[in-house]
């Protein structure tokens, strides 16, 4: 995967993080506080910033070790992707069963200059496998590596 992979999906997990922990001021104000002691409206106000703090790191952590254990592997006769931080997946895709594919982008993943690689296979179990994290360039190079082999196999 594409180094940058890692910052783009810490900001996903900020953005993330961020609507509850905006929306909880919001939420502390529906209620009525006036028979709190002192220390309950410390709590209110104290709480969901440590709760963002850990989640934070938390998906910090995460987030290196997921990077660390993704590997993809695309020959001429498949696409192999390992990953997994807890429950490890390892997902062959033989390249006859590949219908179509696509490179999509977010956003946040635009201005990091990655993209993610989406086969579409014929099927239903995992009729649709995804390897995101890639620089764009290297994804629109796996598709057109897919798609030469497929009007190869057409012909």
């Amino acid at each position: 995967l594409d180094p940058s992979w890692v910052p783009c999906e810490r900001v996903g997990w900020v953005l993330f993080l961020l609507g509850p922990i905006l929306g909880a001021p919001v939420a502390i104000g529906l209620f009525n506080f006036s028979s709190l002691p002192w220390w309950g409206w410390l709590l209110d106000v104290i709480l969901p910033f440590f709760v963002f703090k850990i989640t934070l790191r938390a998906g910090m952590a995460y987030t290196r070790r997921a990077y660390a254990r993704t590997r993809w592997l695309l020959t001429d006769d498949m696409l192999e992707i390992h990953k997994g931080v807890w429950w490890r997946k390892v997902v062959t895709v033989p390249r006859n069963r590949v219908q179509h594919t696509d490179v999509t982008q977010g956003p946040i993943q635009r201005r990091y200059g990655i993209a993610t690689l989406v086969l579409h296979t014929a099927g239903t179990q995992d009729s649709t496998v995804s390897l995101e994290g890639l620089a764009r360039a290297e994804a629109e190079a796996a598709r057109d590596h897919l798609l030469a082999h497929q009007r190869d196999d057409a012909v």
